[in-house]
């Protein structure tokens, strides 16, 4: 199990480094940041479609924070299952 961490990892550390470089806005500090997120969370694809202008609205909003599309739409995620959690126990 260990060493599929340690694979995990080092390909994680290059994605930061890969992206680094290719984005001059980004520091490497935030990017390798986002690593022990990436090791440590259970991942599964998701498909589906979004209104046209909901996407467009958050690319902008992406860039703007410098943020992954999918790090925003998790957020948004969260904040809507507390809405209704809440919503629930009253």
């Amino acid at each position: 199990m260990s060493c599929v961490l340690g694979v995990r990892v080092y390909i994680a550390i290059n994605i930061a480094i890969l992206q680094y470089k290719s984005r001059k806005n980004v520091d490497l500090n935030t990017a390798i940041c986002k690593l022990n997120v990436m090791a440590n969370k259970e991942r599964t694809h998701y498909n589906t479609t979004l209104n046209v202008d909901l996407l467009k609205r958050l690319k902008f909003l992406s860039i703007e924070l410098n943020k992954r599309h999918n790090d925003l739409i998790e957020e948004a995620i969260e904040l809507l299952l507390k809405k209704y959690e809440k919503r629930a126990k009253e």
